[in-house]
């Protein structure tokens, strides 16, 4: 199975965006913060779908599928668990430092930190701390078991009918929930990744089919990101909403996105963006902590006045986007060489 550099050049963009989400480039001017995220919000569906696709193709090409689940299983939820692990390293001691700086009971604190993190949602909702973003890997492993069994049993086109009934009942705990305050968490695999990983596995097994017109899904693409902006504008500025992770318009947004990804060629592998889309993860898992540690940093200059500047917000999403690729080259590298030396030993 060829790899489809298209793909990997799209993931840079959505890449780029989960990052401008997390950094919040001008909060000082409402209008434009609120366009940019909620345009942004292509991204988190397009990994789902990607992950869901690649699900599909190798399910199918596997001469044991069976054995392919459970290696992607346990590389997934290996993945989500190192990294819960670094962030709560990383928490701790941001912990006690703030106890001490404050003047609080450094033993209160740890206290509140372990109750807030240790809960029954780290294993399926992740963690609100500085980890918050791995909620998605969790997610991701969740849906990808769900998807796989349904595959197995040949009814993954009832699975990705009650998945969407379940995306559309989502959205009432997301950007609708001003209209009917849904009670449940719905940034979550049952709600939010299952769909998407569904559909990005149904267009891998041909069982959607797409018209082969790049032009067709670009301008799809174009007017499915103004209605998906405009939705979002609408419900804050109108029914005094708030910013959240996926719209109504969000659907058929991303079906169009990746059927472009699809039915476009012409990306190489020698293309930088794709060489970067294709180590996405490195960059998603490392990203928070690089803006924890910068916004860290500005607080104990001082000089917290910098991050309202025009500078600031066209530099710091790429700044941090780049620093967390090459942390995350040097850290493969790095690990690639400890494992060669320990294998190496006779």
């Amino acid at each position: 199975m060829g790899r489809n550099y298209t793909i990997d050049f799209i993931k840079f963009f959505a890449i780029y965006f989960v990052v401008v989400i997390h950094t919040g480039p001008f909060k000082n001017e409402p209008l434009i913060y609120e366009t940019i995220n909620i345009f942004a919000r292509f991204a988190v569906p397009f990994f789902f779908m990607t992950s869901g696709y690649f699900l599909g193709k190798n399910l199918q090409t596997k001469k044991d599928p069976s054995q392919y689940i459970k290696r992607s299983f346990i590389k997934n939820l290996s993945l989500y668990a190192t990294w819960i692990f670094v962030f709560f390293i990383y928490d701790f001691f941001l912990t006690i430092v703030s106890a001490n700086l404050k003047g609080n009971a450094v033993g209160d604190a740890l206290t509140d930190y372990f109750t807030e993190f240790f809960t029954i949602g780290l294993l399926f909702y992740g963690t609100e701390t500085n980890s918050f973003h791995l909620w998605f890997l969790i997610a991701l492993v969740w849906s990808t078991l769900i998807v796989s069994f349904f595959v197995k049993i040949n009814k993954l086109i009832p699975l990705l009918i009650i998945s969407f009934v379940l995306n559309v009942i989502g959205l009432f705990g997301q950007s609708y929930h001003v209209i009917f305050d849904f009670p449940l968490h719905t940034r979550d695999a049952l709600f939010f990744g299952l769909f998407y990983t569904a559909l990005g596995c149904s267009f891998a097994s041909g069982k959607l089919r797409l018209k082969r017109n790049p032009l067709l899904w670009g301008g799809l693409v174009l007017l499915f990101s103004i209605l998906q902006i405009a939705e979002g504008l609408s419900l804050i500025h109108l029914l005094d909403s708030r910013i959240d992770n996926y719209y109504l318009s969000t659907i058929p947004l991303s079906i169009s996105l990746f059927a472009l990804a699809l039915t476009s060629s012409g990306i190489s592998e020698h293309n930088p963006l794709a060489k970067i889309g294709n180590k996405a993860v490195g960059i998603f898992v490392m990203h928070p902590l690089f803006i924890s540690a910068s916004l860290l940093f500005v607080s104990w200059l001082n000089v917290e006045a910098v991050t309202q500047t025009f500078i600031w917000n066209i530099s710091f999403t790429p700044a941090i986007l780049v620093v967390s690729y090459l942390s995350y080259e040097v850290l493969q590298k790095v690990k690639g060489r400890l494992f060669h030396r320990i294998t190496s030993v006779k």
